[in-house]
């Protein structure tokens, strides 16, 4: 399901309540649009998601779309992704337009993920690890090592690849252990 985006106030009235430092990726009130916040205060609040909100005139607006939308003069037209995958840092140089699909590249494994690594699980019918990509719901790469730490280097490895620069292994986030163990095979995809 494709998320709703709010379309900001128009940019003059904007500029008018909030200043936006593109060197910190911080907001701050000029003319607050309520009595209990003080002007020069830094403007936000943290959302259920890990995201910065402001509220203008009422409505949430995420932080890091109206920094792109005040840089930029105008309005993203699908996602914005924090290069660095800190959803506080709305540093412009920090921000790109990206897919939906580019957005969930450039996440790290999942919460519920069993092995800790993203793009790695255990398959119960080899009894060894799966470094798998999928796109499409086809895979495209997919190879099966005794060792999680193992998959997991040729899961970046190949994110390299396919996902080019909204990849995991192209953010410094390579796992300590990178060594290939000649215990895998290759399933082709």
């Amino acid at each position: 399901m494709k998320p709703v985006f709010r379309i900001p106030p128009p940019a003059e009235e904007l500029k008018s309540v909030l200043g936006y430092r593109h060197e910190t990726g911080e907001f701050h009130w000029i003319k607050p649009t309520n009595r209990r916040i003080a002007a020069g205060a830094v403007a936000g609040a943290l959302t259920d998601n890990g995201y910065l909100a402001i509220t203008i005139n009422g409505k949430k607006h995420l932080a890091h779309r109206l920094a792109w939308f005040v840089f930029y003069g105008t309005i993203p037209p699908e996602y914005i992704d924090h290069v660095n995958r800190i959803k506080t840092d709305n540093r412009i140089s920090n921000l790109r337009l990206a897919t939906m699909a580019q957005n969930a590249e450039n996440r790290e494994a999942r919460s519920d993920n069993k092995s800790g690594f993203k793009g790695v699980s255990w398959c119960k019918n080899k009894k060894m690890w799966s470094a798998q990509i999928q796109r499409n719901g086809k895979n495209i790469h997919r190879e099966f090592f005794t060792s999680k730490e193992d998959a997991a280097a040729s899961y970046l490895k190949a994110s390299a690849v396919i996902h080019g620069k909204f990849s995991l292994a192209n953010s410094g986030t390579m796992p300590q252990k990178q060594t290939m163990n000649s215990s895998h095979s290759s399933v082709q995809a």
